[in-house]
């Protein structure tokens, strides 16, 4: 007897622990992951903050969604004025998590990510056409050669390697969208670095229509040390700085400082670690302060022009400044500047009269 309540005991403490141990996985599995970005909107100004500090904010896939879904949500609202882009700890982002980057992952992986990654960059302001052509990807800027370049890069990513997986193109598409992304966007963007900016992360702050950092903020392209030469970072940086100084940064990988990354003109203004948000705040402020569809208008004809030789660019601006001039807000600022008043914006894409 005894024996045998010794044995149902046991047997009911072995329970207990399983069902404790059950329960404890079935909590842990229950308790959700901290969002990849976090995105706040306030008075107009969207903040989306990468959140991933513990892998030095690395544009993996899952990262690379999370970013564009937080840009493009609401895109068209009218309470929406301007985005700012930031990061959670020391590192800004690293640029691509190299684990997504192994021939085990690949091709189709590979290329959804790249793909994203661009688009995003690219929705941040040049005019896109995306032809899918058995999977060839051709970006129309009016400039042959950024299509030289995707193109070549495409034939690199396809004629080597036959034995990748397929994900590799996933990877690809996926950082071509997030890089296209951000310039395509009607509403201007800025990026707030405090801290490192490496790879597809410097591309990221390249391809912003504003960049605040801190005095500490550095930025390199060190893909080269590793075997991946940074190509689609190349793009971005190629068309932000002067030539010789990209190529130092792609072929070296050394990092640039925060002020000489303001004397080539990869970013707009060096404060005070102190001071960064209130002067990155006060920049969206007073881009708030504009008429949305005015603001909209001259962000993509600057995108626009800059794409062409020096007559065609002035052809286009001269036909947007008459079509500025045909909307309600281009009228009312004029008539609030003449009776010396602030003006009163719709905040809407309306015509002052009738054609």
């Amino acid at each position: 007897m005894a024996r045998n309540l010794f044995y149902r005991a046991a047997n009911i403490v072995q329970l207990s622990r399983f069902t404790l141990l059950v329960g404890s996985k079935s909590l842990c599995t229950q308790i959700p992951a901290e969002p990849l970005t976090v995105r706040q909107q306030t008075n107009g100004i969207r903040s989306i903050t990468l959140n991933n500090p513990k892998k030095r904010n690395a544009l993996s896939l899952s990262m690379l969604e999370s970013l564009r879904g937080n840009i493009l949500a609401d895109i068209d609202s009218d309470d929406l004025r301007v985005i700012v882009i930031s990061a959670k700890g020391p590192v800004f982002s690293s640029g691509h998590d190299l684990k997504e980057l192994t021939s085990a992952q690949g091709r189709d992986y590979h290329f959804k990510v790249f793909q994203a990654c661009s688009e995003v960059w690219f929705t941040i302001g040049l005019y896109t056409n995306i032809l899918y052509t058995h999977i060839i990807i051709i970006i129309i800027t009016g400039n042959e050669s950024s299509v030289i370049v995707l193109r070549r890069l495409w034939l690199c990513t396809y004629s080597t390697h036959t034995h990748s997986h397929p994900r590799t193109h996933s990877f690809l598409l996926l950082l071509l969208k997030v890089m296209t992304l951000i310039q395509d966007i009607s509403v201007p963007v800025i990026a707030m670095v405090n801290g490192v900016a490496t790879a597809a992360g410097c591309q990221l702050v390249a391809s912003c229509d504003i960049a605040v950092v801190t005095e500490k903020s550095t930025f390199a392209t060190p893909g080269v040390n590793v075997g991946l030469f940074c190509s689609t970072p190349a793009v971005a940086i190629g068309r932000a700085v002067p030539k010789k100084v990209a190529m130092e940064m792609l072929f070296t990988g050394s990092p640039i400082s925060a002020q000489d990354a303001l004397l080539h003109g990869l970013v707009s203004k060096v404060v005070p670690e102190e001071r960064l948000e209130e002067e990155t705040l006060a920049i969206a402020r007073r881009v708030c302060q504009a008429s949305r569809p005015v603001v909209a208008l001259g962000k993509a004809t600057f995108h626009r022009q800059m794409a062409q030789g020096r007559d065609a660019a002035y052809a286009i601006a001269s036909r947007v400044m008459v079509d500025n001039l045909a909307l309600r807000d281009g009228q009312e600022g004029i008539r609030a500047f003449i009776e010396k008043r602030k003006p009163v914006w719709t905040n809407k894409a309306e015509k002052a009269h009738d054609e």
